[in-house]
């Protein structure tokens, strides 16, 4: 039998005294599920079963980056840029302002390279 697909669409959010809270957290994690999934399958409201959890395989998210963060904010800038450009080519056509962009392109494919070749 495959999986079953539950779509989670309305969110609900409450508050719980801290020490209940630190407990539920705690039993979570000694079951390993996230805390949303704990709860889902202690709840039993009119005879529907509980929602059975998936079980947490991987560790918690980390998110870092090895890349250089004045490099991440470069791409991020030319990227504004390109979008900028993009938003100018639908707004007003490509017809009027053609040879500017491809120029400003041009500008942005060389900062690119600059940025790749310095590393």
């Amino acid at each position: 039998m495959g999986k079953r697909k539950v779509n989670f669409g309305k969110m609900i959010s409450f508050r719980l005294p801290e020490n209940v809270a630190e407990a539920w957290t705690e039993k979570a994690k000694e079951s390993k599920m996230s805390l949303t999934d704990f709860i889902r399958s202690q709840v039993k409201i009119d005879g529907v079963e509980p929602l059975v959890p998936r079980l947490k395989t991987q560790g918690p998210r980390v998110k870092y980056s090895k890349a250089d963060p004045e490099l991440i904010r470069q791409v991020a800038w030319i990227g504004n840029n390109l979008n900028q450009i993009a938003k100018a080519i639908n707004q007003q056509g490509i017809i009027k302002r053609e040879l500017e962009l491809l120029q400003m392109l041009q500008t942005i494919k060389d900062e690119v390279q600059k940025v790749v070749n310095a590393d």
